[in-house]
């Protein structure tokens, strides 16, 4: 069931990336929670130029147009067969760190890692951001370095104490 919500949050990105690109901003993450019953599919966005210590300037009027687009592209490519929610969302304080990019801007910065399966007996790491390369984030968390594969990273965040 991992694997095929994984393949349709691919998928999904692939679809609504040219959208909100065209808007100058970038598609942060993808996620789908929920049941069958109810899904929602949100989508976290910031314009490209973000900085890591900086808030925000995503609106909600630009929240809503872009929701308004990609609302109408998903009913004509129908990726997700049972009834959903569409959220598109700013990162907010906690921002999201999915990709390499993200995670070397977090470098001397706190943060949240929640993991796909456990990683040396944990799903969750959280410390400073020290290294950022191809395969992996390092990790400080009690004077302790942990590298992370990015195949394991379900999902970072910014950490705010």
């Amino acid at each position: 069931m991992k694997e095929e919500i994984e393949k349709l949050q691919k998928k999904i990105s692939s679809i609504v990336e040219p959208i909100i690109e065209s808007y100058e901003c970038e598609l942060l993450h993808t996620e789908i929670t929920g049941s069958s019953k109810g899904l929602i599919l949100r989508l976290y966005i910031d314009y490209k130029d973000w900085e890591i210590d900086q808030p925000s300037k995503v609106t909600l009027n630009l929240c809503s147009s872009i929701s308004r687009e990609i609302s109408a592209l998903l009913d004509v490519e129908d990726p997700i067969s049972t009834s959903y929610n569409l959220e598109i969302s700013s990162p907010g304080v906690e921002r999201i760190l999915a990709k390499k990019e993200h995670f070397e801007k977090a470098i001397g910065y706190n943060v949240k890692i929640l993991l796909k399966e456990p990683f040396q007996n944990r799903k969750r790491i959280i410390g400073e951001v020290k290294e950022v390369d191809d395969e992996g984030v390092t990790i400080e968390e009690d004077k302790n370095r942990i590298k992370i594969p990015y195949r394991l990273i379900k999902k970072g965040n910014l950490k705010v104490f």
